[in-house]
């Protein structure tokens, strides 16, 4: 009841205050503690402290604030006030303490008050009757606020003189008999309120919360304090306010003047300006002819236009076959490839060039073979084993076995010379002809000998040795000679199978029409030319110009934009909606005007939004912020951390892996701080959004791997920039993407390595792919799948993931080179803006894509799993 007062005063003052600056506002305070003959108030001291110094902050003429008085110095300051309330224009006076209501009447009561009987009370205590007779006078407003409804201890010792006359418990409900005048008890008639266990009053804690809410009427911040007070003490007491107002609305503070709604087509443009396509700019130049921004949008269509046509010519032919084949064959050993060539592609400019390889070839395999001796025939062979026998009967078997042999003549020769020495000397029987061969040939390499052995001496007991010998050499030869070469249809099967070009696969079939892989080819080729007839269709039409225009002014409370978006676009789908908006807002102004209370808010509530939780940063808690600090201005609104001002080197570092004509360094400067989301936004972040009613309601999927604190995933340029506009619409602060700048900055943290732990990664460090890495420190392997956003290590400025598991967008165009870029930080929107930057890396990229200095630029408006986004805010 206390804090009532003190809050209707200052709500006087400001909501009176554009009506007579110079009007005399008075005020008189009263707390009583300190009673002498029943047991002490612990608050009224202090909430009368706090009630007085409301009224001297609202700018009171004259405040008079006493405590602790008797009954004689009470009416003395009652009998003062009255003086001073004469001629004033707004008269309060505040009592807090006791108070007793007696056959009706209610009484507060000094300090030094026994009332032993009941007919003590008028000497004893002061009438409210007395109390109001003091402000009649006042000219605007008079008001009473009695903190002075707790439960009585006088009634336990007061004896009555009278049986019939009653004392109630609490005070007795009053109906001032003056207009312009409200009296406010902290507890109905009837009724006690309690005193509370901490430094005020729950009656008073309400009015803290509800009461300086700029622009709200006095009666509605006094419903709202009943609410609270019914709520904290579980419907045990009930504030009251008597007495009536008259029909103006009075605030504490007023409302805020809101500027001027911007036009139509300043909305149009913001919300256009950043398209990457032509027809937009067209019909924003058909529909706003004479808009200030025309200039800026035929330059924005030429511009694209023209990027466009230069991205067509940028595009090279796919390879022919036989140039792909030609490149796979070209180095071969084998003639016969080259053959195939030339029957396969006789139109080729490589037949020539493929027939003089395959008459070389054959030319050196010719000249290779010319060069080995023949073996030896077996005669030869046996014929050395036996030219200086001394047995007769040798020769006479080599007469006999090799009749044809040129060295025939010399064996009979030699056989007949030798009986002749036998009968001379009649030397002792020579060994059998089969082991002399034997010994002769065992040794041999040529397993013809062998076989030929094996066919002349079925009987010899070296026979199975001899075939044994023969079989293990044939194995030795097959073993050491050249393998056959490959198929000519494999060879170019390897050669074209990662091509991108069905014609490549159509030839395939048709020329190997065989192959084992004609299957597959025919596959590949179904394949790619659906990709192709995909990528050939026109890209998906850019929302209309009238679309655009609603979802930026649907919440907006100026009937003035519906009406002229009605004029503009009187054929959209939605007129009807905004023929109704345009009708509601109308009788809402017309309301305000005439009706004693404000008239109530029709804006429809989109579902989902009290469930955000907005809480957004003061201009005092946003100057206040430190480096490193972290503020949510909702409940499902990214974690975002204050990033300082300062100076770097951006580019790719000195020791990182690779040099690209991308990595010119060069000093980027921001002057001043800024903050950025903690982490990659996530599933549960963008959803929030789209059950709000924003991200234009599109839903990615997960790929099946979650969503919750997965980082969202299959989000374009567009869409994330459609989600940092809901951000901004929801807190009416300025959320964006990052520059490339700011990116690479916050990824460094004030490190200049590749990455900022040092000079290699590892899969304990980050989501990324290293199977094919060059990097010979880097060890690890792909996770396979985005990890949560909080995994891994943050880096010096507490953000996590600045390398890997995503790509994230940022705000620039795509440029081959640094030169011309800004050097302040912000994003470089000249260049090829149908395409946008992307930098961090991800689950599939390599180790020397995820370092700080990487950068990739693609199509802005492509879906894919790797693929995301963090935002960024602009601080004051």
């Amino acid at each position: 009841m206390r804090w009532v007062a003190a809050t209707i005063l200052a709500l006087v003052f400001y909501g009176f205050a554009g009506q007579a600056l110079a009007e005399k506002r008075v005020a008189l305070v009263i707390g009583n503690s300190s009673y002498r003959n029943v047991p002490s108030l612990p608050n009224p001291r202090n909430d009368a402290a706090e009630i007085a110094s409301l009224f001297r902050s609202a700018g009171f003429s004259a405040v008079d604030a006493r405590r602790d008085l008797g009954i004689s110095d009470m009416r003395r300051a009652i009998s003062d006030f009255a003086e001073m309330a004469s001629d004033a224009d707004v008269a309060v006076v505040y009592f807090a303490g006791h108070g007793i209501e007696v056959d009706g009447a209610n009484y507060v009561i000094p300090v030094d008050a026994k009332l032993s009987r009941d007919f003590d009370i008028e000497d004893e205590a002061i009438s409210l009757d007395r109390i109001l007779k003091s402000i009649e006078p006042t000219k605007r407003l008079r008001l009473v606020i009695l903190d002075a409804c707790r439960d009585n201890p006088f009634l336990k010792t007061m004896k009555r003189t009278i049986a019939s006359r009653s004392i109630g418990r609490g005070l007795a409900k009053v109906e001032p008999a003056i207009s312009d005048t409200l009296i406010a008890f902290a507890a109905k008639a009837g009724s006690v309120a309690l005193d509370g266990d901490a430094k005020n009053s729950p009656f008073t804690a309400a009015l803290l919360h509800n009461i300086a809410a700029p622009g709200l009427d006095l009666r509605i911040a006094l419903g709202r304090v009943r609410d609270e007070v019914l709520k904290v003490t579980n419907r045990h007491q009930e504030p009251f306010v008597y007495g009536s107002l008259g029909g103006s609305v009075i605030s504490i503070v007023d409302a805020p003047k809101l500027p001027p709604p911007p036009t139509t087509d300043d909305i149009v443009w913001n919300a256009v300006k950043d398209s990457t396509y032509p027809a937009v700019f067209e019909e924003f130049i058909a529909k706003f002819p004479t808009t200030p921004h025309l200039k800026a949008a035929q330059s924005r269509r030429d511009e694209l236009k023209q990027a466009q046509a230069a991205a067509a010519a940028r595009i090279p032919p796919p390879p022919t076959a036989d140039e792909i084949v030609w490149t796979a064959i070209r180095d071969s050993n084998y003639p016969a490839i080259f053959d195939d060539f030339v029957s396969k592609f006789p139109t080729s400019k490589h037949r020539a060039e493929a027939q003089s390889r395959a008459d070389e070839l054959q030319k050196q395999i010719a000249a290779a073979a010319a060069r080995v001796p023949p073996p030896p025939t077996a005669d030869e062979v046996v014929w050395d084993a036996i030219k200086g026998s001394t047995y007769p009967a040798i020769f006479d078997d080599f007469a006999s076995k090799f009749p044809a042999s040129p060295h025939l003549a010399d064996a009979q020769r030699r056989r007949d010379e030798l009986k002749k020495q036998i009968a001379a000397t009649q030397a002792p029987p020579p060994p059998a002809a089969e082991d002399i061969v034997w010994a002769a040939i065992k040794g041999s390499r040529d397993p013809a000998i062998f076989d030929e052995f094996v066919s002349k001496y079925t009987a010899s007991p070296h026979i199975a040795d001899a075939r044994q010998r023969g079989n293990d050499l044939r194995k030795e030869i097959a073993a050491a000679q050249a393998p056959p070469p490959p198929p000519a249809d494999e060879i170019v099967w390897n050669a074209i199978k990662e091509s991108h070009d069905p014609a490549i696969f159509e030839e395939y079939s048709a020329k190997y029409s065989s192959s084992s892989h004609v299957s597959a080819a025919l596959s590949r080729r179904d394949e790619l030319w659906k990709e192709r007839a995909a990528a050939a269709a026109p890209p998906p039409a850019p929302p209309a110009t009238d679309e655009i225009v609603w979802n930026a002014i649907k919440d907006g409370r100026s009937p003035a934009m519906f009406e002229e978006f009605l004029s503009k676009f009187p054929e959209s789908a939605r007129s009807a909606e905004a023929r109704e908006r345009f009708k509601a807002l109308q009788a809402v102004q017309v309301a305000s005007t005439n009706a004693t209370l404000p008239a109530p808010d029709t804006t429809p509530q989109r579902e989902g939004l009290t469930a955000i939780g907005i809480k957004v940063l003061s201009d005092s808690e946003e100057a206040a912020l430190k480096q490193k600090a972290s503020f949510k201005e909702c409940e499902k609104c990214p974690e975002m951390v204050v990033v300082p001002p300062g100076a770097f080197m951006m580019g790719t570092s000195e020791s990182a892996s690779k040099r690209t004509a991308e990595s010119s360094r060069h000093k980027v400067t921001f002057a001043h701080s800024f903050a950025v989301g903690r982490y990659a936004v996530t599933f549960a972040e963008w959803d929030a959004c789209v059950a709000d009613g924003g991200c234009n309601g599109y839903k990615p999927w997960d790929n099946g791997w979650g969503r919750g604190r997965r980082p969202a995933i299959n989000i374009s340029w567009s869409d994330a920039k459609s989600y940092a506009a809901w951000l901004s619409a929801r807190t009416g602060k300025t959320y964006r993407l990052l520059s490339e700048a700011e990116r690479e900055y916050v990824t460094r943290a004030g490190t200049t390595s590749s990455f900022w732990w040092g000079v290699s990664v590892s899969r304990g460090q980050a989501n990324y792919d290293d199977r094919a890495s060059q990097d010979k420190n880097a060890k690890g392997a792909s996770g396979q799948k985005t990890a949560p956003v909080d995994s891994f290590q943050p880096n010096p400025w507490g953000l996590y993931q600045v390398h890997g598991n995503i790509w994230e967008w940022v705000e620039d165009c795509v440029n081959d080179t640094y030169e011309g870029v800004p050097v302040d930080g912000s994003p470089w929107l000249k260049g090829r803006c149908e395409q946008r930057v992307l930098r961090g890396g991800s689950w599939v990229s390599k180790a020397d894509a995820v370092e700080a200095g990487s950068r990739y630029g693609v199509q802005s408006e492509g879906r894919v799993s790797n693929v995301g986004f963090r935002v960024a805010r602009t601080l004051r």
